[in-house]
């Protein structure tokens, strides 16, 4: 037996028709139920048209569609767009589909009726636009993601806002749990009145477009909410009356936005001085601190008196919606860590007067989709948006001289400073403005549909973690000298990165675990390279073996774990001027067949060459070339295999090496011949046929370093080191 469906019944002719969908539900079988009967008919024959869901599943071509075939329908896609549908309530048998788009039900002129399927869970932007016979919208009761309130479409929870139909006319209040307005939730709507929810904190882009009819709009904010972007846009306004809570139209009147009434009348409310909370365990917070008479409600002048919020949210784990907080006008800051671990906090309202927001006040908030920033906050500290998975926005006040946002991205004033990108933006892509001189740190973090970022020469500062996590970064090229520690960390699709810039230090972890990364370019070698700077990547040479090759190199040190996990690493062909190598550097590098240590060499940590995979336990390190003619210090754990390994030293310290710790211990020592490019133990033509086609064809060899081949070490490789060569074997 199939699940059952719940239908409503239907008239003798089993027709369902628009007197009929009110009629008590019955429970058919699935298996019993005969063939649909459209309320709203279509002729059909081809000629005349046929109703879009015979022509795109009606597979029998027979004219009759089942419910069967409606719930075996996955994808409406444009199908019922700009047709002359009078009722679909008959969708509500479409099932399988889980998406309406955006243009789904597009210029639908005649619409008057439909029904939301149980299953749907995503619906797109405007998605009964031009459908202006619409009255209500819809939606079965077993829709587990959407509702309706009284014709208007919302989330189940009735928190969103998603669309108010075309047709609809007179008044609406919004629920008293509406706390976000879709874009273009209201355009083109016929009502007359329209009353906002205290708890809104966020509208959206053209939320009242060309609303012909609006005559008035009550709103309950003490203070002004400041949308981020036009509301209004082509209704008059000046034509409709505001109403604004007692005392409050002197701020009204000076909005942006909400001034543009033609007239701001006051309201008293004797309960509005008591704040009716959305959410219950925010109340019993709010209550168990700041309810001083001990009557049980928190009243406005309360909440007003409250200076410091001291914690009293920081890791509460059950708080949802707290757009309340506006009318705790007493505060001037969001205090460090205030609401640090809320997951699932979805939205607060943050007063107007507050002028600074502490370090990691949001963090963890992993349900919060959107921040406004008041125009009076000067400053933001660190770490404030971190860990924010659903972040959509952070947008500015128009008014604010501090910041500005732009598309949800927020930056300072002048626009020289990118401060927070959404993480949950859908944009593949992203040009950073030519004005923008630093990106500050965590900004990109965890973008994860972020496949492609253009950085303008303009930015010279890449901040710490920057884009930490961005796993769908393909490729980077930034001039910035200044990259943070772990900027492009765990971004693990990026494949090639490119630094054209110059810089002292490549910071500690600049690319940790981005396991397919294979090529970096770096325009001048740094003094150094920090910990963990490649640990996890791809690369199979050093990224900078070019410039490294010569002796005219800079680079003095390469920190711990600098190059630990690089499984395809095949060659350390470490710098002449390197004095440090750090501890577990190659540390697991399981392809790395040769290392080369220079002769200015001062320092190995531990397990700097232990070369043994974790999984595989091999070790593919065949060549050690030591040019030191003083054995080092090195721990015994120094190296993983010193039975398969040939250690090669200079030739006058063959009897050192032999009786130092640990380097005695290697199975295989061989002198290291000046111009023995190939590593065979003599000095010979090959070698020198060796040195001419890397010169003339740039052909390279699988053991082989670039200084092996700058013979005179003059810092280039050139017909001079040819010259050398031959001199080297003629005995000269």
């Amino acid at each position: 037996m199939q699940t059952p469906l719940t239908l409503w019944s239907c008239s003798s002719q089993g027709i369902l028709s628009g007197t009929d969908i009110n009629a008590p539900c019955q429970v058919i079988p699935f298996g019993i139920l005969p063939s649909v009967c459209f309320a709203d008919p279509y002729p059909a024959t081809p000629d005349e048209g046929v109703a879009p869901s015979l022509r795109n599943w009606d597979g029998a071509g027979d004219g009759v569609f089942t419910y069967e075939a409606a719930a075996a329908v996955r994808d409406i896609d444009w199908t019922f767009n700009n047709e002359g549908i009078v009722s679909l309530d008959e969708l509500v048998f479409f099932t399988g589909i889980k998406t309406i788009y955006g243009e789904s039900f597009i210029n639908c002129p005649n619409l008057a009726s439909i029904i939301i399927p149980a299953n749907v869970t995503s619906v797109g932007y405007e998605p009964f636009r031009s459908c202006p016979k619409l009255p209500a919208i819809r939606v079965d009761d077993g829709n587990m993601n959407y509702s309706s309130d009284v014709g208007v479409m919302m989330d189940r929870r009735k928190t969103t806002l998603v669309r108010c139909p075309e047709g609809k006319t007179g008044s609406y209040a919004m629920p008293a749990s509406t706390t976000f307005i879709n874009a273009g939730a209201f355009m083109s709507s016929k009502l007359s009145s329209i009353e906002v929810a205290a708890a809104v904190y966020y509208i959206d882009l053209d939320a009242f477009a060309n609303c012909s009819n609006l005559l008035s709009v009550k709103v309950h904010w003490p203070t002004p909410m400041e949308p981020s972007s036009a509301i209004f846009t082509s209704t008059k306004v000046a034509n409709a009356t505001l109403y604004v809570p007692t005392g409050t139209a002197q701020a009204y009147a000076a909005s942006s936005t909400w001034g543009k009434f033609g007239s701001i009348v006051e309201y008293d409310d004797t309960e509005a001085h008591f704040i009716a909370f959305n959410d219950a365990e925010v109340e019993a917070v709010c209550l168990s601190h700041w309810d001083k008479n001990g009557d049980g409600r928190l009243s406005e002048a309360e909440a007003a008196a409250v200076m410091s919020l001291d914690g009293a949210f920081r890791g509460n784990d059950l708080v949802r919606c707290f757009t309340e907080l506006q009318y705790f006008t007493g505060l001037t800051a969001i205090g460090e860590s205030e609401f640090e671990g809320c997951r699932l906090l979805e939205g607060i309202t943050i007063p107007s007067q507050v002028t600074a927001i502490g370090d990691r006040a949001f963090h963890g908030c992993s349900s919060f989709a959107i921040v406004s920033i008041p125009a009076a906050v000067a400053s933001i500290g660190t770490d404030v948006f971190e860990e924010m998975v659903s972040l959509r926005g952070v947008n500015a006040a128009s008014a604010s001289r501090y910041f500005k946002s732009t598309g949800g991205v927020l930056y300072d004033k002048a626009g020289t400073t990118l401060v927070k990108y959404p993480n949950t933006s859908t944009s593949k892509s992203f040009t950073i403005p030519s004005t923008v001189k630093k990106v500050l740190p965590n900004a990109f973090r965890d973008a994860k549909n972020l496949s492609s970022v253009t950085i303008p020469a303009s930015v010279t500062s890449l901040g710490a973690n920057a884009f930490h996590g961005c796993t769908g970064l393909i490729s980077v090229t930034t001039s910035s000298y200044g990259v943070g520690e772990y900027t492009f960390a765990g971004c693990t699709a990026l494949a090639k990165a490119t630094l054209t810039g110059k810089g002292n230090t490549l910071a500690n972890g600049v690319f940790a675990n981005c396991p397919s990364l294979t090529e970096v370019d770096i325009a001048t070698t740094p003094m150094s390279i920090g910990a963990n700077a490649f640990a996890g990547t791809a690369i199979g040479t050093l990224p900078f073996a070019n410039m490294l090759g010569v002796r005219n190199t800079t680079t003095t040190a390469f920190g711990d774990y600098a190059f630990a996990g690089c499984k395809e690493l095949r060659r350390a062909c470490l710098p002449s001027s390197l004095t440090s190598l750090g501890a577990s550097c190659f540390e697991g590098c399981e392809a790395l067949a040769l290392v080369r240590m220079p002769e200015g060499l001062a320092y190995i940590g531990r397990r700097a060459c232990h070369t043994k995979g974790e999984t595989t336990g091999n070790s593919a390190l065949a060549y050690a070339l030591v040019e030191g003619a003083v054995p080092l210090a090195i721990d015994a754990d120094c190296f993983a295999d010193y039975d398969g390994c040939l250690l090669l030293v200079p030739m006058g310290s063959m009897d050192d090496y032999g009786c130092a710790a640990v380097w005695s211990g290697f199975g295989n020592m061989k002198p290291l011949f000046k111009g023995d490019i190939d590593l065979d133990g003599v000095v010979s033509v090959t070698d020198v046929m060796t040195l001419v086609d890397y010169i003339i064809a740039n052909s390279p060899v699988e053991m082989l370093c670039p200084m092996q081949l700058d013979v005179n070490q003059d810092g280039y490789i050139t017909v001079a080191d040819v010259t050398a060569l031959v001199d080297i074997i003629l005995g000269n």
